[in-house]
């Protein structure tokens, strides 16, 4: 594997890993707007 591809692979798992973090802080604001929504009742 030449340093160029090893490059690109590791670009391309960090951009799907921080996707991966964005989806989860969107749920987890998700998840805080139901509960709030819930409190106010």
């Amino acid at each position: 594997m030449s340093r160029g591809v090893t490059f690109i692979w590791t670009m391309k798992k960090r951009k799907s890993e921080n996707a991966d973090d964005t989806k989860q802080i969107a749920d987890g604001m998700k998840q805080i707007e139901d509960d709030t929504k819930q409190n106010r009742g």
